[in-house]
């Protein structure tokens, strides 16, 4: 037995709406509301509240294609009730997951593409992984503050 990939992923977000345009930024698409029925399966104004035993959420489900070997999905969650709150601590002082490193091609369009939507984002740099391997690579953040990497891998 071994652990085939990443199922999804689950983040907190504050806005689902506003998130949910920041990660179609980079290429996710909507995919599935959550606790809807079939006929608004991808209608995002309209994804109900459904009530857990933790609390009241809306979410939806992005992903980035199909192929089964390469699933990458995001199930973006808004907490109606109780708020969820941001918490600012340093990434070095975290425990947990501290940031979500993304594999892309066409860097530089994406890094324009975010900025232009307002969001933060540094200057993409080449990181030296080997002899034969680098990594054009750039921070951005989500919203609501969530760490996201970006990397165009370069062979050399």
């Amino acid at each position: 037995m071994q652990v085939k990939n990443i199922c999804h992923v689950h983040i907190n977000c504050s806005d689902l709406q506003r998130s949910a345009a920041f990660y179609s930024l980079l290429g996710f698409q909507l995919e599935r509301v959550i606790g809807g029925d079939s006929d608004a399966a991808k209608d995002i104004n309209n994804v109900p509240i459904v009530t857990l035993p933790q609390g009241q959420t809306r979410t939806i489900g992005m992903g980035l294609g199909t192929d089964p070997r390469t699933i990458t999905k995001l199930e973006l969650i808004e907490w109606v009730s109780p708020k969820r709150k941001t918490v600012d601590i340093p990434p070095d002082e975290q425990l947990g997951v501290v940031r979500i490193a993304l594999s892309i091609k066409g860097i530089e369009e994406c890094v324009e593409r975010v900025r232009a939507a307002g969001h933060r984002v540094t200057e993409p740099s080449v990181m030296v992984i080997s002899d034969t391997l680098s990594s054009h690579y750039c921070d951005l953040y989500d919203p609501d503050g969530t760490w996201l990497s970006l990397l165009e891998w370069i062979r050399r």
